[in-house]
């Protein structure tokens, strides 16, 4: 019986995972940042149109996103691959999006008006 519930409790617990779903991106044309974020990867991956999934994000390692008057990078959060992003000119105060983007090797925040890099010490 014990075992039982063992074997319920890990199959339970998987099925808690997040579902691919959750992982694909989610347009929204209300947010300027999430515009003009969507616009680089589509330009990144070649894909101008349709639903743009996980495997389409883990294709893109390097965005450009200089001089766009981005608010916030929270939207880059689900670009696990992102190995180099380009920020400069911008008008960022804080940086969260990018705290688990662990395989970023270069990162530019030049000229942006930031206040807290909170989770930068960890990359």
């Amino acid at each position: 019986v014990k075992q039982i519930l063992l074997m319920i409790a890990v199959v339970a617990l998987v099925g808690c995972g997040e579902t691919p779903t959750n992982w694909n991106w989610v347009s929204d044309p209300s947010d300027p940042n999430n515009v003009k974020v969507e616009r680089q990867i589509r330009g990144a991956i070649k894909k101008p149109t349709g639903e743009l999934t996980k495997a389409d994000l883990e294709k893109v390692t390097y965005l450009y996103l200089s001089i766009n008057q981005l608010t916030s990078v929270k939207c880059l959060e689900k670009l696990t691959q992102l190995t180099e992003v380009n920020l400069t000119r911008n008008q960022l105060t804080d940086v969260k999006g990018l705290e688990n983007l662990d395989q970023l090797k270069e990162l530019d925040l030049y000229n942006n008006q930031l206040t807290d890099v909170t989770g930068l010490e960890k990359l």
